[in-house]
């Protein structure tokens, strides 16, 4: 049953520290159900009758708990924390409603600030005191690596390494480590007024390769006095062994979906011709590069090459060239010979090319999805053949190699590619292929089709050639240049601006 009481003639000091009390088996048992401070009514649930009390209880103060806490430094190389997180499970006894604040409020500087917890339950107030750490726990950034551009010959020392880097809040001492990608790594120097990163030493590698070079750069500020997170810039170093000997291949692979970029769904058949060597004294290679994918009417041709690495059963060499006798392609190719390694049965080819006209844009590449340009080959050549001739290694194969150097540039069909330069003023240069031995003519043109000239009427051995035309006794205007070789023909326009 309820039984409620009016406490109106009493006086009372804060109504809401009022409680029923009844009498039960000699003990005050608290059974407030209710209380009215509007009617000054107070009611309480019992089972019996017997003597009732009314008692007012005096305030107790609330109960203050803090934790210590670790956050992280914003963009401005300080935090803001909320009472709430400095807060531990503060109570009133009371079971009455309490409030927090910290003091002095955020944000907070990088390292320790002192706070103090008030909490409140309206009447009384306790305060309890914690730490706020503040970290940095981004890692430094790497904006840039430099490194060695042009290949370099074994065992020359290299003591131009540098970096340049910023972090935002540390403003400590950095500790850097050079990692050069043959299993040595040196110490770096830190220069913390200019945030650049050299090297301690000079050092220099012994064997012919393509090496990433990395640093890794901790910050002196974060959890527990230090800061665990590396950031790492990879870039390259071409190492050549003039001595190292010549890699030679010709045959074809069939081109993936996406590996001619300008129509990724172009598939087939493409050629490759290829030599290149270090002739005696000499630290830049040279030799001839081919590559025709006439699915796409793409003919690369290389021009001057930049470096040749060989690695036992692995060449890979980088320079420039034309496509269809026209603009500026940087390209790289790398070839495995089957016959030096366990690891294949057939000998494998990748070649990538780009417009360096064209910000570098990636033209072709038969392993279009693979990101690293250094990664190993792994298209299988469908017909032809590879080899490298290393020093040491594969001494009987001279002979073969020399005759894969001819092979290099046996195309696979009749062939004639557009002039370079068009318009042209006073010579061009006419490209044309021949796949077996052939009687070739090229006949010029003029638009009503009159024969202007013979530009040539031989024989031919199979092969890429080039023939210049000289056209200084002409007029402006537009010309037709014509191939006949067996059954083959083809026709061109070619312009003359004088």
């Amino acid at each position: 049953m309820e039984v409620c009481i009016d406490y109106s003639g009493i006086t009372v000091a804060n109504e809401s520290k009022l409680k029923l009390f009844h009498r039960e088996n000699n003990a005050w048992v608290d059974r407030t159900s209710s209380l009215d401070t509007q009617n000054d009514i107070i009611c309480a649930e019992v089972t019996s009758f017997s003597l009732f009390v009314i008692f007012e209880f005096e305030n107790q103060g609330p109960i203050a708990l803090c934790q210590d806490v670790t956050v992280s430094a914003d963009g401005n190389c300080q935090a803001n924390v909320t009472a709430q997180q400095v807060d531990n499970g503060s109570s009133d006894p009371d079971g009455e409603p309490i409030s927090l604040s910290l003091s002095p409020p955020g944000p907070y500087p990088l390292g320790d600030t002192q706070v103090t917890l008030s909490v409140s339950d309206g009447e009384d107030a306790n305060t309890c005191t914690a730490t706020v750490t503040v970290v940095d726990d981004t890692p430094p950034a790497i904006v840039s690596i430099s490194v060695p551009v042009s290949p370099l010959q074994v065992d020359t020392p290299i003591t131009s390494f540098s970096a340049t880097f910023t972090d935002l809040c540390d403003s400590g001492e950095h500790t850097a480590t050079w990692d050069f990608g043959d299993g040595n790594i040196a110490s770096g120097i830190v220069n913390q007024n200019t945030n650049t990163v050299t090297v301690t030493i000079s050092h220099a590698y012994d064997v012919a390769g393509v090496y990433t070079v990395s640093l890794s750069l901790t910050d002196p500020i974060g959890v527990a006095g230090s800061n665990s997170a590396k950031d790492t810039a990879p870039t390259f170093v071409v190492i050549y062994d003039p001595s190292a000997g010549f890699v030679t291949g010709g045959g074809w692979i069939d081109s993936p979906t996406g590996a001619y970029v300008p129509d990724a769904s172009l598939t087939g058949k493409a050629n490759f011709g290829f030599v290149s060597k270090y002739k005696k004294g000499k630290s830049v290679p040279s030799g001839q590069t081919q590559f025709q994918f006439k699915t796409a009417d793409f003919n690369f041709h290389s021009g001057t090459y930049e470096w040749l690495v060989i690695t036992n059963h692995k060449a890979m060499y980088k320079g420039t060239g034309t496509i269809n006798n026209a603009g500026n392609y940087g390209f790289q190719l790398t070839a495995i010979d089957a016959d030096l390694t366990p690891s294949t049965d057939t000998d494998l080819f990748r070649i990538r090319i780009w417009d360096k006209d064209n910000n570098d844009a990636l033209v072709y590449d038969n392993q279009v999805d693979e990101t690293d340009p250094n990664a190993d080959p792994t298209t299988e050549i469908g017909g032809g053949s590879i080899k490298i001739q290393s020093s040491g290694v594969n001494k009987t194969a001279t002979a073969e190699s020399q005759d894969l150097a001819e092979l290099a540039v046996i195309p696979e069909s009749f062939a004639l590619w557009q002039n370079y330069p068009n318009p042209f003023n006073p010579s061009t240069t006419i490209s044309f292929d021949v796949p077996k031995t052939s009687n070739v003519t090229i006949m010029i043109y003029d638009v009503i089709g009159r024969q202007v000239a013979t530009l040539i009427d031989d024989e031919y051995q199979p092969g890429h050639y080039k023939v210049v035309f000289e056209a200084g006794q002409l007029a402006t205007g537009l010309y037709i240049y014509r191939i006949q070789a067996g059954d083959f023909h083809e026709t061109k326009k070619l312009l003359l601006l004088k």
